[in-house]
């Protein structure tokens, strides 16, 4: 296992820490959003491992999150789809992958400034 997927891996016990402490405080509500939170949990991993150009960790991670909970992809699809392509994209060599970036940086600057 390398680096980033234990410390990926690490990351994710963490947060099932902080969930089995909540579920000793209120366990119905950790029943009721454990899949969901999860799911989203996993795909903020999933764009970690995007950002550290680990494709192997990133589509582990996002295929885990839409099974785990695929209302993921109900309720933010954008974000959802756009982690899974980026996922796909992270296994292009350097320059490709740099290049479809920078077009999608550019179109996101021209979104939110228009």
């Amino acid at each position: 296992m390398s680096g980033l997927s234990a410390n990926l891996e690490k990351q994710y016990d963490a947060w099932l820490y902080s969930v089995e402490q909540q579920a000793k405080i209120d366990n119905i509500f950790v029943e009721r959003w454990f899949s969901l939170a999860s799911a989203y949990q996993k795909r903020y991993l999933a764009r970690r491992a995007v950002q550290a150009r680990n494709p192997k960790a990133a589509l582990k991670l996002i295929t885990q999150a839409l099974i785990t909970n695929p209302r993921i992809l109900i309720e933010e699809p954008s974000r959802t789809l756009v982690t899974l392509v980026c996922s796909l994209f992270c296994m292009l060599p350097e320059g490709i992958y740099k290049s479809i970036e920078n077009i999608g940086i550019r179109a996101q600057q021209k979104m939110h400034t228009s």
